[in-house]
This record gives structure tokens, C-alpha cells and sequence, in this order.
């Protein structure tokens, strides 16, 4: 009986853990320089994070939406494809 209320507590962990999905990439301007304190926000969520020093994001989208926003003061908005983000270059505004 154990094993059965095991089995089943195990086989709904995975389940449950299931619904999460990572992204990560970086993200540098025009002059392929990182940047820093971008927002990446999950297009439609409330779920984000701000890249590192080095460009660097790593965002759990928690398969909720398909689009992934960056925006930074000074520099152009962007959207893409979340299975299309491995470099995103954010250009500066005019």
C-alpha cells in the first residue's frame, strides 16, 4: 500500500513540475555590446526578469505565452518568439 501512495505522489510531482519551461539568451545592442537591465517580460504575464551585467537572461515562462518582450529606457521595444531568443539586439532610439 506504501508503494502505491508513493507511486502516485511521485507520478503527480512530475506532473505538476511539468508546466515549467526555461528560456534563457542574451541581450546586447547594435554595437553588440551586453546589456544590462533589460526587462524580459513574458508577453501577457506578469512573469519577468532583468538581464545581467553580461547580457544574460534566464526567464521560467511556465508555458504561459508565446512572445517575449524586452524593453529598456533609451532603446527601441522588442518582441520575439519564445523558440526564437537565443540573441535579441535591442536598438537605440532616435
Amino acid at each position: 500500500m506504501k508503494k502505491c501512495v508513493l507511486g502516485v505522489f511521485l507520478t503527480l510531482m512530475l506532473a505538476c513540475s511539468k508546466d515549467n519551461a526555461v528560456v534563457d539568451g542574451k541581450v546586447v545592442d547594435d554595437q553588440n555590446q551586453p546589456l544590462e537591465g533589460v526587462l524580459v517580460q513574458v508577453m501577457g504575464t506578469d512573469l519577468f526578469e532583468l538581464s545581467d551585467a553580461d547580457g544574460n537572461f534566464v526567464i521560467d515562462t511556465k508555458e504561459r505565452g508565446e512572445e517575449l518582450i524586452f524593453n529598456k529606457d533609451g532603446y527601441q521595444f522588442e518582441r520575439k518568439s519564445i523558440d526564437d531568443v537565443s540573441d535579441v539586439i535591442l536598438k537605440k532610439k532616435d
